[in-house]
């Protein structure tokens, strides 16, 4: 029991510790930075209003795909927890049943 009990804490600790940057988070920051590479290298006649606008708009999407992506991952994490703890039951009931058969 007393394995089982530091086998559980040095789990929960070790995925505790897991802190960084989701690759979607990164790609999109870079697909933002491209953008803004792009407007920035444009000459002085090309930089009108129009495409200005464009500019902030392909930013503006870039970001709500990032949320968008964001909220399905929420989503499947929701789920895989769901099946994590309808297993984890199942589990307990299992012992439980075996556990009560051998005692009697």
């Amino acid at each position: 029991m007393k394995r089982f009990t530091i086998l559980l804490i040095s789990t929960l600790l070790l995925s505790g510790c897991v802190k960084e940057t989701p690759p979607s988070h990164e790609m999109t920051n870079n697909a933002i930075d491209t953008v803004t590479a792009i407007q920035q290298s444009l000459p002085e006649e090309c930089k009108t209003d129009s495409n200005q606008l464009m500019f902030k708009v392909a930013q503006r999407e870039i970001r709500g795909i990032e949320k968008q992506c964001d909220i399905e991952k929420a989503k499947i994490e929701r789920e895989t927890l769901r099946w994590k703890l309808i297993t984890f039951a199942m589990g307990l009931v299992i012992i439980a049943y075996i556990v009560k058969r051998f005692v009697r």
